[in-house]
């Protein structure tokens, strides 16, 4: 059984004169979020053996925040160029080349193509994926390499819209 946990990166700045795309930052929000997020997820009591970013400054950012706060070595930490405006086959190839040994991975990047992967590896409807969206699929296949179209099972579809308002996170507001 293969665990896969996909994190769009968290809200960040818009384009300034200053920034390209790829050098933009997390906002107040983002870092806020980023957090909040983290200890929802610490909820599922996940191990995850890897974290692979994009190498965009929100997304790294975002994928430092889970690893800190989830307790992944900083060594397990990857960057990938090919999920960074590349599109899901590229993705999917960057999953599909782990090592199998490794059972529950994260993969930080962006939109649209985390929810064209999301929607391409499950059966399940997507209506949307927004920033700091967390979905959690598992695979009943022992090769990274064996996922495919819709062998996916989406166990859950963490917003952080469903937890804003929870009493236990009035603090990071």
């Amino acid at each position: 059984m293969k665990t896969l946990v996909l994190i769009r990166h968290s809200k960040s700045s818009y384009f300034t004169d200053e920034h390209n795309d790829i050098d933009r930052p997390l906002n107040e929000r983002g870092y806020k979020d980023a957090e909040m997020m983290c200890d929802v997820l610490k909820k599922e009591k996940l191990k995850i053996g890897k974290i692979i970013s994009s190498p965009a400054v929100r997304a790294i950012s975002t994928a430092l925040i889970f690893a800190h706060g989830l307790k992944v070595n900083y060594e397990n930490v990857a960057i990938n160029k090919l999920l960074y405006q590349c599109g899901k086959e590229k993705i999917l190839e960057v999953i599909k080349a782990q090592e199998d040994e490794l059972n529950q991975m994260m993969i930080v990047g962006h939109n649209p193509d985390f929810e064209e992967l999301l929607r391409y590896l499950v059966k399940e409807k997507i209506e949307k994926y927004p920033t700091t969206g967390i979905a959690l699929v598992t695979f009943n296949v022992t090769k990274w390499n064996d996922i495919n179209h819709q062998k996916g099972k989406l166990i859950k579809l963490l917003l952080p819209e469903q937890f804003r308002d929870d009493p236990a996170n009035q603090n990071k507001k």
